[in-house]
């Protein structure tokens, strides 16, 4: 009976025994997947921070950029607005310049003109040539002036430009009504 007993509560210790560590292990495992949840949310939570962090990098690096752009393309702005004004201002003073020029040498060509002119009418009496250089042409004009009237042209001729010059002894050498009339319009 005694054998009996002892057996009984053996086996009832086992049973205990093995229902407690059932009962622990079911602890143990829920524990677990307790914790591997909240480890996976934590990650969750912790790529989605990264995700957000960088896509907020992202987009302040293309806010950065786009001003850089902008910045880069004012400046460059600027500086093309810059060159074309200088490029404008050196087109100007490089016509003023020509201008200049031809004036100066236009000047230097009625008085070249005048001197040959004045020469010439001294040098010969009835014949003058004169050549004029235009467009690789010679314009050949004969002027016949008599003796008598040649101190009255020489002192009309300091009066008047070359052109005035040629228009009076082109009409000198026609009627004398037309001769007439040049001198008094040079004289007023």
């Amino acid at each position: 009976m005694i054998i009996k007993l002892v057996i009984t509560k053996l086996i009832i210790m086992i049973k205990l025994i093995i229902t407690e560590l059932i009962m622990m292990i079911k602890l143990i495992i829920t524990e677990l997947i307790m914790m591997i949840k909240l480890v996976i949310t934590k990650l969750i939570m912790m790529i989605k921070l990264v995700i957000t962090k960088l896509i907020m990098m992202i987009k302040l690096i293309i806010t950065k950029l786009i001003m850089m752009i902008k910045l880069i393309i004012t400046e460059l702005i600027m500086m093309i607005k810059l060159v074309i004004t200088k490029l404008i201002m050196m087109i100007k003073l490089v016509i003023t310049k020509l201008i200049m020029m031809i004036k100066l040498i236009i000047t230097k060509l009625i008085i070249m003109i005048k001197l040959i002119i004045l020469k010439l009418i001294i040098k010969r009496e009835k014949l003058v040539i004169i050549k004029l250089i235009k467009k690789e042409k010679f314009i050949i004009i004969k002027l016949i002036i008599e003796k008598e009237k040649l101190k009255k042209i020489l002192k009309v001729i300091k009066n008047l430009n070359w052109i005035q010059i040629l228009l009076y002894h082109l009409i000198n050498l026609g009627k004398e009504k037309q001769k007439k009339l040049l001198m008094s319009k040079f004289k007023q």
